[in-house]
């Protein structure tokens, strides 16, 4: 099942003007998607915050904290929720 993660916040890499919403969707082949805006869960998994300072990147989310290094510097500010891809169509009236 694909995971998908939302993410609302000051992100430079997806919004020019800085802030913004976008979704990532990671499928089990590896290979990922990113588009602007907000796509439906078919069940969420996890609330975290994601901070990006230089080549460090600090979350602290549901299922605890990590830090990670990254190989390129960046700031970001992200609030963020992940969960399941929902693949049901979109309806006109909702």
């Amino acid at each position: 099942m694909p995971k998908q993660f939302v993410e609302y916040g000051f992100d430079l890499d997806q919004h020019p003007l800085g802030f913004g919403v976008s979704t990532e969707i990671e499928y089990p082949d590896g290979h990922e998607t990113r588009q602007k805006g907000r796509q439906p869960f078919k069940k969420i998994d996890e609330l975290y915050l994601r901070f990006w300072l230089g080549y460090h990147v600090f979350v602290v989310s549901t299922k605890g904290c990590r830090h990670t290094k990254k190989k390129r510097r960046n700031f970001k500010i992200l609030f963020g929720l992940s969960g399941e891809k929902d693949f049901r169509p979109k309806s006109d009236f909702f």
